[in-house]
């Protein structure tokens, strides 16, 4: 956070932020009638006489805003502390069920609120606010973001993802002490503090000023506009059904009865634009900072189909758009990746006096760190897939897994792209009909290709590291020399460690039964990172050392085929990495480590072949023939090539002793909090603390009391195993799901626990010459893009 704010003087701050008239003279409130004790009393008493002065501010103008006090809204729950060991959940978790002390609305909503306290849903309020004040009234000193910035993260967060907003204004109150902020995806300038009592036009200035902004001006997205529910392309969506089903309920879950419809412009590259209709978003970031992306199940009313809508911000340094790279695949006849419909940089709209202006952030100007200007893209692709962790099972998987390895593949060899984000929520499953035969099938295809590279740039040596992707499902190379160059064995890397992943939590294995064991697991082979004493970042040391030895970190239980195609998979990295020369990758590593030397029941299914008619896989020259059979292999496999994998698929999936239904409910779903407790009591208090996070809510606001979890049995044929859910109420109007934080089109249940904190990660890249510094927050390697 320490890079992302500065303070910067009144003047500047409301030239930049807040231009518009002067304040009236007859406009004035003298503080000096207020009693000295409400300043360090009971905030509510404080909260009256602002609201006042607030109020009067706005009496200049036609009605368009009004304030309320929002603060006794708040809610305290009982989280146990526990659960709040992940450091990317602490903004929001320092705001669950808290409300900012003073909400700015406009005036028709803010009479709804006023008239309809008890029965509007509280997670609505977040919908409708314009602005808001946080009050403290504690005697020691209150200096924003200089101990705790959780809570005000927290809501700026909350308004982003309600809102269709490009920045957000607010103001921070310490007694007598009034900062004034301004926030974007790139940070937050802060005016220096002044004493609103003494001072008392700056503050009327500024609220005076708000009340006479355009939406525009505000904040507020002039390319999303809300559609009137007698629209006829509204009502064109309310009447769509597909004749595959989860296309339907995509349709019904991204536009519940209540929700609000949105009319948006997307680019095309003819200059033109399209409009498509979103409604709730399937997935939202839940950092302030950064790309902040935000994917949304939308209606194409041209071609009346559904579609998958991704808004966020790139660099403004990158050479090659997304858009731009989904073109060039097209052109180069890439096959297996998800197709685009349009997309690029939004502009806002000529307001006749000025020309169309480039959507893009505006505070890394004040920062004393640089931070890359962020501009504003947005793309349209025509699939609307399933989660890959939604497949049915390992069959399935492996089909799926089988096509977007085709479709890597397609992408280096025919445009010479290199995806370099290769994760769980990157591969999707594509649901179709045979035209012919109305067989229902399923495709995968790779997805998100913002972080991909040309095989030219991945030739240009970077100047501070070539990492790209999500943190979890980085190769172990890159996990332990940060600074090597990004190669296509990284990519087919993570591919594996994707088997893993989905192993680990769907599939029965050694370690089902001992969930204290399984969580460590996850922390040291998926998670772990720290930074080396340059800054640098380094990954598990366990995973390099698995990738080495060639032994998984779970051994799956057989009848699951998936068990010996991990061990294959597992055999390939350790051919490649036996392949290194460990000395000559040293420099790209710590420089104090010298290298390691390397060391030599069910009834089976019938399944159908018609997948495999699929154009069979690149045959390179070093790849041999198995006697009497079709599929080529490698004389000796490693990470150099796709076929080393392909090969592996297509034999496995070529065999008829698969079983089904040996895909099992998500064994890692609340083991975060009682699996850390279980090994709390075992272990001592040093274990917990290493996994509390490092961000406070607010010192008048705490949190206390405990969250306890349900115990649920369930049993898949003769196994049986214990799942712990903890408690939780359902997810308000605009919330993501956890599950699907990442850029992938994920839209299922709001999971606590482990698998919560893995997939919310998104995309993580290092700094490079032609986009260093995209989003980075400053704060965890695992938060959605993170540069070094």
């Amino acid at each position: 956070m320490q890079d992302r704010y500065n303070f910067i003087n009144y003047n500047t701050f409301m030239k930049r932020s807040s231009p518009g008239d002067v304040l009236p003279k007859h406009m004035t409130y003298d503080f000096s009638t207020v009693p000295d004790n409400v300043f360090t009393g009971a905030e509510p008493c404080l909260h009256l006489y602002l609201s006042e002065a607030i109020q009067l501010a706005f009496s200049g103008q036609v009605g368009q805003l009004c304030v309320r006090d929002t603060g006794d809204r708040s809610q305290e729950k009982n989280l146990d502390s526990e659960d709040k060991n992940n450091a990317l959940d602490a903004e929001q978790e320092a705001v669950d069920g808290m409300y900012p002390d003073l909400s700015i609305y406009r005036t028709e909503t803010g009479e709804k609120c006023s008239q309809d306290h008890n029965a509007r849903s509280p997670e609505n309020l977040w919908f409708d606010i314009i602005s808001f004040i946080e009050v403290n009234v504690d005697s020691e000193e209150y200096i924003p973001f200089d101990e705790e910035s959780g809570q005000l993260l927290g809501y700026v967060t909350k308004i982003l993802r309600h809102q269709h907003r490009l920045s957000v204004v607010s103001v921070s109150i310490w007694q007598r002490t009034a900062y004034l902020m301004h926030w974007d995806r790139a940070g937050v300038v802060v005016t220096k503090p002044f004493d609103y009592t003494v001072q008392p036009r700056k503050l009327l200035t500024f609220f005076y000023r708000l009340g006479c902004m355009t939406d525009a001006q505000l904040g507020f997205d002039p390319t999303v506009q809300l559609a009137n529910s007698t629209d006829a392309d509204v009502q064109a969506m309310r009447a769509y059904k597909s004749a595959i089903d989860y296309r339907t309920r995509c349709r019904d879950e991204a536009f519940p009865a209540k929700t609000p419809v949105y009319r948006v412009s997307v680019p095309d590259a003819d200059g033109a634009s399209r409009s498509f209709l979103i409604g709730q978003p399937r997935h939202t970031s839940r950092s302030a900072f950064g790309r902040g992306t935000k994917g949304f199940v939308a209606y194409d009313s041209a071609g009346d189909e559904i579609r998958f809508l991704k808004t966020y911000f790139r660099p403004a340094t990158a050479t090659r758009t997304e858009s731009d790279i989904y073109r060039h695949l097209k052109a180069k006849d890439v096959t297996g990746v998800t197709t685009m419909v349009c997309g690029g940089d939004v502009h806002s709209p000529a307001d006749g006096t000025s020309p169309p202006v480039l959507q893009q952030t505006r505070t890394q100007i004040y920062l004393e760190q640089h931070q890359t200007c962020l501009i504003h893209h947005r793309i349209v692709t025509e699939e609307v897939g399933r989660p890959l962790e939604k497949y049915t099972s390992s069959y399935e998987l492996c089909f799926v897994m089988y096509d977007a390895l085709l479709g890597h593949q397609s992408a280096w060899e025919n445009g010479d792209v290199l995806h370099r984000d290769v994760s769980v929520n990157n591969i999707l499953i594509h649901d179709r009909i045979d035209p012919e035969t109305k067989e229902h099938y399923v495709v995968g295809v790779l997805n998100d290709w913002d972080m991909s590279k040309t095989r030219k740039k991945l030739e240009q040596v970077p100047t501070r590291g070539n990492r790209s992707g999500t943190w979890s499902f980085m190769s172990g190379l890159l996990m332990t020399y940060p600074r090597k160059p990004f190669e296509l064995s990284d990519d087919l890397e993570s591919f594996v460690h994707v088997f893993l992943w989905l192993a680990l939590r769907f599939h029965i294995h050694n370690l089902s039964h001992h969930p204290v064991e399984l969580l460590p697991i996850v922390d040291n082979y998926f998670e772990i990172s720290y930074p080396d004493d340059d800054g640098t970042v380094y990954g598990s040391a366990e995973k390099f050392n698995k990738m080495q030895t060639g032994i998984a970190p779970i051994r799956l239980v057989q009848p699951s085929k998936l068990g010996d195609i991990i061990k294959q998979l597992m055999e390939v990295c350790k051919n490649h990495y036996q392949s290194l020369d460990l000395e000559k990758l040293a420099q790209y590593g710590r420089k104090h480590i010298l290298p390691v030397e390397t060391h030599p029941s069910r009834q089976p299914v019938q399944y159908s072949t018609r997948r495999l008619t699929l154009p069979a896989p690149t045959i390179v020259p070093d790849a041999i023939p198995v006697p009497g059979s079709s599929v080529p292999t490698v004389v000796r496999p490693d990470l150099k090539q796709h076929l080393s994998l392909i090969s592996i698929l297509v034999s496995a999936l070529r065999q008829d002793d698969w079983v089904d239904n040996d895909k099992v409910p998500d064994q890692l779903a609340g083991l975060r909090s009682t699996t850390r407790e279980m090994i709390g009591k075992a272990q001592g208090s040093t274990f917990l603390s290493t996994f509390q996070s490092n961000s406070s809510a607010s010192r008048k606001r705490k949190n206390t009391g405990a969250n306890g979890g349900v115990a649920a049995k369930r049993k898949t044929g003769a196994t049986s195993y214990k799942v712990v859910q903890p408690k939780r109420s359902g997810a308000g109007l605009g919330e993501s799901s956890k599950d699907g934080r990442s850029e992938g089109q994920s839209m299922e249940g709001d999971d606590e626990g482990v698998s919560a904190s893995l997939d919310d990660s998104e995309d993580m890249e290092e700094g490079e010459p032609e986009d260093s510094d995209d989003g980075n927050d400053g704060d965890d390697p695992r938060d959605e893009d993170y540069r070094e």
